[in-house]
Order: C-alpha cells, then sequence, then structure tokens
C-alpha cells in the first residue's frame, strides 16, 4: 500500500511538471505585443510621412527680351514624395472653407486683372494713336482714361499673382503646422501630458517630430 502510494505521488508530481511545461512553452501575450509595437510604429510613421505638409521655393524667371526677373514664390508640397498642392488643394487640406473660397476671388482677380487690364492698354493705345493721327482731341483723352484704366487693373492682377494667398506667411505657417500635429496625434507619435512648474501649468507635448 505505501508503495503504491509512493507511485501515485510520483505520477501526480509528473503531471504537474508536465502541465507547467506546457504551459511555459505557449507563447506570452506580452512577447508578441512586444515584436508588433515596433512594427506598428514604423507604420504609422510612414502613413504620416505620406500625408505631412511642407513647403519650398519655387523660381518663376520672367524676361521682356532685355532684362531677366526672377520671381520666388512659396509652394507647398504633401508627403515625402513632394506632391505639389495648389491653394485650393491645400486649404481644403486644412479644412478651411472660407479660404479656399478667398483663394478661387483671388484668382479670378489674377486672370481679370491681367486679361483686362492687357486689352484695355491695347485699346487705349489704339485710341490714343488715332486720336495723335488725327489731332482729335476727345479721341485722344478717352485712349489716355482706357490706357490708364488698364494699366491699373494690369497692375491688380499683377499683385493677386504675386500674392495669391489670403492670409500671410506666418499664419499659413501656423495652420499647417497645426495640421501636421494633427496627424502626430492621430498616429499616436506624438503624447499630450499636463505639467504644473513654478510659472503655472499648461499642456506638454511629445514625440517625434
Amino acid at each position: 500500500m505505501p508503495a503504491f502510494s509512493l507511485q501515485f505521488a510520483r505520477l501526480v508530481l509528473i503531471l504537474c511538471a508536465l502541465f507547467s511545461a506546457g504551459r511555459a512553452q505557449a507563447s506570452p501575450p506580452e512577447a508578441v505585443s512586444g515584436e508588433q509595437v515596433p512594427d506598428a510604429r514604423a507604420a504609422a510613421d510612414y502613413q504620416y510621412r505620406q500625408e505631412a505638409l511642407s513647403f519650398g521655393d519655387q523660381v518663376t524667371l520672367i524676361t521682356n527680351g532685355k532684362t531677366l526677373f526672377a520671381m520666388k514664390t512659396k509652394v507647398a508640397y504633401q508627403g515625402e514624395h513632394g506632391r505639389r498642392l495648389d491653394g485650393e488643394e491645400l486649404f481644403d487640406l486644412l479644412g478651411r472653407d472660407d479660404l479656399v473660397e478667398a483663394y478661387a476671388r483671388r484668382r479670378s482677380y489674377t486672370y481679370a486683372g491681367l486679361l483686362g487690364g492687357t486689352a484695355g492698354l491695347i485699346v487705349g493705345m489704339t485710341l490714343l494713336r488715332h486720336g495723335i493721327g488725327s489731332e482729335n482731341g476727345a479721341v485722344m483723352f478717352g485712349g489716355g482714361v482706357v490706357s490708364a484704366g488698364g494699366i491699373a487693373a494690369f497692375a491688380i492682377g499683377a499683385y493677386y499673382a504675386v500674392n495669391p494667398n489670403p492670409v500671410s506667411d506666418e499664419e499659413l505657417y501656423d495652420l499647417v503646422d497645426g495640421y501636421n500635429l494633427d496627424l502626430r496625434k492621430q498616429y499616436g507619435l506624438v503624447r499630450i501630458a499636463p505639467y504644473v512648474d513654478n510659472t503655472g501649468g499648461g499642456m506638454l507635448a511629445s514625440g517625434r517630430f
């Protein structure tokens, strides 16, 4: 009887050891999640880089046949491959419908001013030439007025061509910075935490920028 009890006890110990070994061989959830975290963060970082906005300079060369002028303007890009955005698309991404409409108006002023001003200048100069040739003061005066109007319209169109954005550069940079920060939050690349110091308190953002 004691021998039987001893064998039974050994059998129980063996079964317990096998059960414990089986649990130890099973992959713990922490190990799996630990392997997946870097991959998830890399995927989030990649997605952020495809959607983030940035700026670059575009140089346009203009010549009148004798002199060469260089005009530098800011251009918006999206993603690490630099997909260029026009003004309406940029402000639409920023969620500013009011600026989309304002940009469209300024572009229409550009076309109207440049085209209308050119046409007015051509008509005015033609009237001036005929007025001088015929010594007709009324025609000369009319030609001068139309020419001046054409020059003014062209100047307005040129102004909006050089300044197409309805906000200043500083405001635009702030809007884009806010958009990129929201993207980082969306993909979990930045953490926001409250803080308190001897000057007061606020929110502290940390992450990869």
